[in-house]
């Protein structure tokens, strides 16, 4: 990868002729380097500057200085900006393939429809930035913290968000097939009408979550505390809530058939008008406590109100 960065940099490259405050990048690029090995040198300041439409696959500008820069359309494949300055950056339509931005500060950046696949932005700080329409197929956001992000259709199929810290944040009509959330904590977060499948959200703390709508089939949601959250009119099939905290959630009208109850709390949860048919693991106490109605359909694929006494709670023999 240096290799091929090094040979961007020929004289004869536009991009090594780029001038960045009376020295070129290539120049400013060394200088940088000097300084990250305490070699003298001095560190890459390029607030402000204009990178739009660059090829710069594979530069390497670790903990720089990069507030305000312009990256539109800019290739930056490879790239290394691990620990750098990205305030207010401008990364619209820009590739970030298999970038490094772990530990980055990219509060205010504006990264719409920015491909960023299989890049890592683990332990970065991502404050209010704008990622509608992004790809982040396979991205590493592990440890990451999002304050009021959108991610407004947003393509994010197979990304790993563990121990994320996620506040406020929009994951509206998204893909999150196959995504990993293990032992985030979100609060506040809407998810409405993603697309959820095969997700992991085992041990997840989700207060006053918005999933309504989703498509949730086979979703880990082991031991996760989803209190108050709304999963109203989702599609929450084949899921796993064992051990979750389900108080006061309100899944009117969800499709929740084949799911796992087994030890979840069910206080005051909101089942009214929710198809439940061949769910299994619930107790007379679970359902007891929880709402039901008479347009609920419960486990045994009789409709409710629940009735202990009944068997109604059974799920038929497979």
């Amino acid at each position: 990868m240096e290799a091929v960065w090094m040979q961007q940099m020929t004289a004869s490259s536009p991009v090594s002729r780029l001038m960045i405050h009376g020295r070129t990048l290539r120049e400013v690029v060394d200088s940088h380097h000097a300084w990250l090995e305490d070699r003298g040198g001095i560190r890459a300041d390029l607030r402000g500057v204009s990178m739009a439409g660059q090829d710069l696959q594979y530069i390497r500008l670790p903990r720089a200085i990069l507030t305000g820069v312009a990256f539109i359309d800019a290739n930056l494949t490879g790239a290394d900006l691990s620990g750098s300055n990205l305030r207010g950056a401008d990364f619209r339509n820009a590739t970030l393939v298999n970038a490094d931005l772990t530990g980055a500060n990219l509060a205010k950046a504006n990264m719409t429809r920015c491909w960023l696949a299989e890049a890592n932005l683990s332990e970065a700080h991502i404050d209010d930035v704008f990622l509608r329409q992004a790809t982040l197929r396979e991205c590493r956001m592990y440890d990451v913290r999002l304050s009021r992000c959108d991610f407004t259709g947003a393509m994010l199929k197979g990304v790993m968000m563990n121990h994320a810290v996620i506040r406020e944040c929009m994951f509206v009509e998204c893909d999150l097939e196959k995504s990993c959330f293990l032992h985030a904590r979100a609060h506040r977060t809407r998810f409405m009408a993603s697309k959820m499948d095969e997700a992991n959200f085992t041990a997840v703390q989700a207060p006053a979550c918005d999933f309504t709508g989703v498509q949730a089939h086979s979703v880990k949601f082991t031991r996760a505390v989803l209190n108050q959250s709304v999963f109203a009119r989702a599609f929450v099939m084949n899921c796993d809530f064992r051990e979750a905290n389900l108080n006061t959630v309100d899944f009117s009208a969800a499709v929740l058939s084949e799911s796992v109850f087994g030890e979840a709390s069910l206080m005051a949860t909101d089942l009214r008008e929710a198809v439940m048919q061949g769910a299994r693991e619930l107790t007379p106490l679970q359902l007891s406590q929880a709402r039901t109605s008479y347009g609920t359909v419960l486990p045994n694929g009789t409709k409710g109100p629940y009735v202990k006494g009944f068997g109604s709670e059974l799920a038929p023999k497979r």
